[in-house]
């Protein structure tokens, strides 16, 4: 189907807005406003954990392969519609907590699942809806400057609602922002609707099991799919640990860990854009940013062994710097690859399934994560004249690992 320019430019900018828009809701409620909001009417917290985590990611992994089918079934538009309402129907369900705080659990299951069913919906093929709008060859940039733009207006809305719960502390403050924020996601549906969906031509009905096994009968697909389940896994709980350990081992102050988060957010809009010259122009493979990440572990483990104080203060920002440009600037090639390597059949099913496979790895890591911190707790591990704490064991684990993964996936890569 031959699309003019000017309809190209015009789905580009529709899309531009819909996702800055759109992604205050799944900002708002990992950023701590939906915490804190749930926290003032006493809801406890295992309960507000579950809400926040437990629920997104199983919608994510129950749902998001099964509502990638039927979207190739029956149309992709028609199921992202219905997704991008019921998200902005169920962020508007934490503003009834304000009216019946007597009934605030259940209101904010139901808004949690209402939410987090229309993001999977929205998910479960946006990336399909949008590969036939976006030339191959400017895909990465693409996708990094879209995930720049959502990022800092993100950052921005972040800002301007912590300064404004700074003078204006109250539950009715948290109900105003909480209704701008759906506001801003029915919006979200208007630009939604300015998307042209160029590939209408649907499936005809059959068995999600053969689609599924259609899929990854694509050999290169399928190793890629394993590739980013165990890259989230050695990589994906990197971070907390990293914290962790400069909390606790290098006694790091609650402004210091808070500065090294604004560094991480810094290094995430780096690495969108270096993903999408990576991708797009020079062609650097994962093997290359998995070995940087590798060495970032690394030196994370025995730098801090000699090195205290200030010095580590200011060598931790930059390690952490390096790892979330590295980290995200990787994001970004999962995205394009995907959408490079899955064949036109079941295409919404296909880029799924990579979704699927990295929402698994991460889930996976954070599980082993879990248990190992309440297993190993004051565990030393001396290396010559280097004693490594618990955290730093588990950092090497994941070293070793990705290294073991990046070595076994080169070797292949040659024997091919």
């Amino acid at each position: 189907m031959e699309v003019s320019s000017d309809t190209i430019k015009k789905a580009h900018r529709s899309i531009f807005f819909c996702q800055c828009i759109g992604l205050l809701g799944p900002q708002f409620l990992m950023n701590g406003f939906i915490l804190n909001f749930l926290k003032r009417y006493e809801i406890q917290d295992s309960m507000v954990m579950l809400i926040l985590t437990l629920v997104p990611n199983a919608c994510n992994l129950l749902l998001l392969i099964p509502l990638a089918h039927y979207s190739d079934l029956k149309g992709k538009k028609k199921i992202g519609a219905i997704g991008n309402g019921l998200h902005a129907i169920g962020f508007s369900f934490f503003g009834l907590i304000y009216f019946f705080p007597e009934n605030a659990l259940v209101l904010s299951i139901l808004a949690i699942t209402l939410f987090s069913f229309g993001l999977t919906c929205f998910l479960s093929n946006w990336f399909a809806l949008l590969h036939p709008l976006i030339d191959p060859s400017t895909r990465g940039r693409f996708f990094a400057w879209l995930r720049i733009s959502w990022q800092i207006i993100c950052i921005i809305a972040t800002f301007i609602v912590a300064q404004s719960l700074e003078i204006y502390d109250s539950n009715f403050t948290y109900l105003i922002i909480i209704l701008i924020i759906t506001f801003a996601l029915f919006l979200r549906i208007y630009f939604y609707w300015q998307v042209p969906e160029l590939e209408t031509k649907t499936l005809p009905e059959g068995s999600l099991k053969v689609a599924i096994l259609q899929s990854f009968q694509n050999k290169p697909y399928r190793k890629f799919c394993i590739f980013i389940f165990l890259y989230m896994f050695f990589c994906f709980s990197a971070l907390p640990f990293i914290n962790l350990f400069e909390r606790e081992s290098l006694s790091f102050t609650d402004s210091q860990i808070i500065s090294m988060g604004y560094i991480a957010q810094l290094g995430a809009l780096v690495g969108f854009w270096l993903g999408a010259r990576l991708v797009d122009r020079s062609k650097i493979t994962f093997l290359l940013n998995g070995s940087v990440f590798f060495s970032i572990l690394t030196l994370l483990l025995f730098v801090f062994s000699v090195i205290k104080g200030e010095y580590a203060v200011l060598i931790a920002g930059v390690l952490t710097f390096v790892y979330s440009v590295t980290f995200n600037s990787i994001g970004i090639a999962m995205t394009t690859e995907a959408m490079r390597l899955v064949k036109s059949e079941n295409k919404s099913l296909g880029i799924s399934l990579s979704m699927t496979m990295t929402a698994a790895g991460a889930a996976l890591s954070g599980l082993v994560s879990s248990v190992y911190l309440g297993q190993a707790k004051a565990f030393t591990w001396n290396i010559g004249s280097f004693s490594l704490n618990h955290y730093q064991l588990y950092l090497l684990i994941c070293a070793v690992g990705l290294l073991f993964v990046l070595l076994l996936f080169k070797a292949k890569e040659e024997a091919s």
